[in-house]
């Protein structure tokens, strides 16, 4: 009478083991992509810039653009509208502003911003302010 019970017990945590195993794992971090890696730092800039020290880390040579500081960006939101990765050169359309500007029926208007590729990171080479 144990015998079928245990073997009962057996099929059940295996073959629920075995359920779902051709699925991916939705705790498994998104594949990489250079668009991706390219938005998410655009993205995240007014956040970086919170950090002062560090911000020129996020620019090519360290360098912010002329004139700029990292205050000038932290109290903006950007956001990646287009962007088009060449090899290791990115070019990306990105609505910069202040958020009351982009509740606006025709939102901020898109500036240029580059980045290049130094090893695995991606850094902005120009990100003018509008």
């Amino acid at each position: 009478m144990q015998f079928p019970r245990r073997l009962a017990i057996l099929l059940c945590v295996v073959s629920t083991g075995l359920l779902g195993c051709d699925e991916p794992d939705p705790l498994a971090p998104a594949e990489r992509t250079p668009d991706g890696d390219v938005r998410g730092l655009i993205d995240s800039i007014p956040d970086l810039a919170g950090d002062a020290k560090s911000f020129g880390e996020h620019f090519v040579g360290g360098k912010l653009p002329e004139g700029a500081s990292a205050k000038d960006y932290f109290y903006l939101r950007t956001e990646t509208q287009s962007v088009e990765v060449t090899g290791d050169r990115a070019t990306a359309q990105v609505a910069v502003g202040l958020s009351e500007q982009f509740e606006a029926e025709a939102g901020p208007p898109p500036v240029e911003w580059v980045l290049v590729k130094q090893g695995d990171t991606w850094l902005l080479e120009s990100a003018p302010l509008p």
